[in-house]
């Protein structure tokens, strides 16, 4: 009762949109009328309110803090409590370390902790290189907010180091503690094809297999049906191939 209190003269204090704080007290009667959701998940609820008014935390625990950088939200009532944003961007906090999505739109829902988002760019400054550089451009994805990692299928990722044109895979981020760019190992990103073909990687060196992009490492990858391949030649004639799941570049 004390945090419901605390929130009403919160959303009053804060001057919340009057069709949120009626979807938002919808809300809550759903959770009080179904059996199924217990007192503590319907406090979590209340506590949820207050932490995004104050400070826009999504997702608050002892070792984790995924916040909105917007607060700009609708919240909507159906089968589901649903906390909508249009955009914005997506910060999750562990310790001192963090990462971020940039320019992203979804939901959030606070009973499952669950965001589901559309679109949105993460790149690897962490990992010593500029925006406009190296990055991905998601596209649909899922996050649970218990956790400070994700993945995300079919992102499309761009280095203009390396590749010409853009790759398509999967990107997996992780805060991670890190004493220099150099030290990451995320983000991360697998491109789905597995059949590169690079003609002097290094001199007199070829290689055929996998990419990936994991913190500031260029990465070759194999699998157990097909590994990657490193070629060495010495005066144009080949001498050594090697084979393994994992080559770092």
């Amino acid at each position: 009762f004390t945090h419901y209190l605390k929130c009403i003269v919160l959303m009053k204090k804060t001057g919340q949109k009057p069709e949120n704080f009626s979807n938002w007290e919808k809300g809550l009667d759903v959770l009080l009328s179904n059996p199924k959701i217990s007192l503590l998940n319907t406090d979590r609820y209340l506590v949820f309110t207050r932490q995004l008014i104050d400070s826009s935390s999504l997702y608050r625990s002892r070792t984790v803090d995924w916040r909105s950088a917007s607060r700009d939200y609708r919240i909507a009532v159906d089968t589901a409590i649903r906390f909508i944003f249009k955009k914005t961007s997506l910060l999750c906090y562990v310790r001192s370390d963090s990462i971020q999505i940039f320019e992203t739109s979804g939901e959030f829902n606070p009973v499952t902790s669950v965001w589901k988002g559309t679109g949105g760019l993460v790149t690897w400054e962490r990992a010593g290189f500029k925006q406009s550089e190296v990055y991905v451009q998601l596209n649909s994805y899922e996050i649970n907010m218990t956790r400070s990692e994700y993945n995300a299928r079919d992102a499309v990722f761009v280095n203009k180091f390396y590749f010409d044109s853009p790759l398509k895979g999967i990107m997996t981020d992780k805060v991670q503690q890190i004493k220099t760019p150099e030290d990451a190992d995320y983000p991360r990103f697998d491109s789905y094809q597995k059949d590169f073909k690079i003609k002097e990687l290094y001199k007199d060196i070829d290689f055929e297999g996998g990419l990936s992009m994991q913190g500031s490492k260029l990465v070759g990858t194999g699998n157990r049906d097909r590994q990657a391949q490193v070629f060495i030649y010495r005066i144009d004639t080949l001498v050594l191939i090697a084979s393994s799941d994992y080559f770092a570049f």
